[in-house]
């Protein structure tokens, strides 16, 4: 138990892992999400100093924010703000291995961090729904974080009364991924503004046949159908207009024998699903994004079944 300022706080540290985290898939747009095998660590201590402190290392040290402006701050007062209580200052160590603004869910990451923080410093029993209600407000939609709070693969969608629903979708356990980061970064915002405000019902049909094919694949690892299940016309296409490259990056994937290809999130990460050739697809994609001169590198991960947790 800690007391500052006539504050009762029942956790002066913290530590909370997250996952990684890829959305859309394909044809899932803003409505599934994936954790990965790739893990930020955040350590929260309340301090008596004056002012919130991030000290970071890794990803992103040298352009996120290091006040109380940071996300992970910002969102672990919210959480605070919602049972009215008064934040404490907050030192926070942050170990980044998610890149950041590359279509991996750094910012979810930040988002869940803070909030789950918020929750153990005050050591509060773990609402989940209100965790990703809470995460939802901040990022504006549920699909990186209800991954990163959840682990697995998750479908997540806003009911007639804006209330979350979520279902867990089975992955299998073979399935591995390869990564392929540019070394230029997008923006979710920017990427978002390139959309269309309204799409024909031949392009939603397109998407909403492959996302239940998709949804059906990995619960039954029928992998021959993932190579036109994560087939996309709602979002990718428009994104092309900034990332010229991106078709080429997803043809050397399938190429090298991935099993499907598609854009991470908002990009511009390409996420290859791969069951064995897993060093063809990475070299493929490297040597494309080379001739492109992307400046990128490619890794292989793994889904992660695993959320965010305290450690």
């Amino acid at each position: 138990m800690y007391n500052i300022t006539g504050v009762i706080y029942m956790e002066k540290s913290v530590r909370i892992k997250v996952p990684a985290t890829t959305a859309n898939i394909g044809p899932g747009f803003d409505c599934l999400g994936m954790a990965l095998d790739i893990w930020n660590y955040v350590e929260f201590t309340i301090t008596d100093e004056k002012k919130d402190q991030v000290i970071i290392t890794g990803q992103g040290k040298d352009i996120l924010n290091t006040g109380s402006d940071n996300l992970i701050i910002a969102s672990a007062h919210k959480y605070f703000s919602y049972f009215d209580i008064k934040p404490p200052k907050l030192l926070i160590n942050c170990e980044n291995n998610i890149p950041v603004s590359r279509g991996l869910g750094s910012s979810s990451s930040a988002i869940i961090a803070g909030l789950l923080g918020a929750v153990n410093i005050c050591e509060h029993s773990i609402d989940y729904d209100l965790i990703l209600k809470l995460a939802n407000e901040i990022e504006g939609h549920a699909d990186n974080v209800a991954a990163a709070l959840y682990g697995g693969c998750i479908l997540v969608i806003n009911d007639n009364s804006g209330n979350l629903i979520h279902q867990n979708i089975a992955i299998p356990e073979d399935l591995r991924c390869v990564l392929y980061i540019p070394g230029f970064s997008m923006a979710t915002d920017e990427a978002r503004n390139l959309l269309k405000d309204t799409v024909s019902r031949m392009d939603a049909v397109y998407n909403i046949s492959r996302l239940g094919l998709l949804i059906n694949a990995l619960n039954t690892s029928d992998f021959k159908l993932l190579s036109v299940a994560m087939q996309d016309a709602l979002h990718q296409t428009s994104r092309k207009a900034v990332f010229r490259g991106m078709d080429i990056v997803i043809k050397s994937a399938m190429d090298g024998g991935a099993l499907g290809a598609c854009l991470s999130g908002a990009g511009p990460t390409i996420l290859a699903f791969t069951n064995g050739r897993e060093i063809t697809v990475t070299y493929e994609m490297r040597d494309a994004g080379d001739k492109l001169q992307l400046n990128g590198d490619a890794i292989v991960s793994a889904p992660s079944v695993l959320g965010a947790q305290r450690y």
